[in-house]
């Protein structure tokens, strides 16, 4: 995976486009820390994150600190990506924007969720349920009802969570 994101970054290159070059750079960030090359994808990562500042997008900001989210999340680095996501949801504030809002809430549930702390999981995935439904955006509800039924089923709730996760299908479909 190292080896086609390498490539990817290199025909963003060549191609001039710096959202691409940006998302690329992201992408292989993540893929160094699959393959636990954490040094070499913190750098990526920070300079994609870099590159999106420079950029002034708030959408490909959020994007590349989301994958910083999810790269410490897998790599079981929960308390730095909780901090990445809270930079998410002051990026969010900033420019009053419930999707990113939703997005950066959303993450931080999980996060609560894989540390063992339910309560402050689910306070999260609520906030991020309004977040979506401000947002007017099905494709977030959808994602937000799936993990109230991941964070359901974590805290042993399995009717919860089926009811959660018919939620989602229906959005889905």
């Amino acid at each position: 995976q190292v080896l086609a994101c390498r490539e990817a970054l290199q025909t963003a290159y060549a191609n001039g486009d710096k959202k691409q070059i940006c998302f690329a750079m992201s992408d292989l960030g993540f893929a160094f820390f699959r393959v636990r090359k954490y040094k070499d994808g913190l750098e990526m990562l920070d300079e994609a994150i870099e590159l999106a500042n420079e950029l002034d997008d708030r959408h490909v900001l959020a994007r590349s600190l989301g994958v910083k989210v999810t790269a410490y999340q897998d790599a079981d680095r929960l308390p730095d990506a909780f901090k990445i996501a809270q930079e998410i949801l002051a990026l969010a504030e900033q420019h009053d924007d419930p999707a990113i809002k939703c997005d950066a809430l959303a993450s931080q549930a999980q996060i609560m969720m894989a540390s063992g702390d339910m309560d402050t999981a689910n306070k999260l995935i609520e906030e991020a349920r309004s977040a979506a439904d401000a947002s007017d955006d099905k494709r977030r509800l959808m994602n937000v009802m799936g993990a109230m039924g991941h964070i359901a089923l974590a805290g042993a709730s399995s009717d919860k969570a089926l009811r959660h996760f018919e939620k989602a299908l229906k959005l889905a479909r």
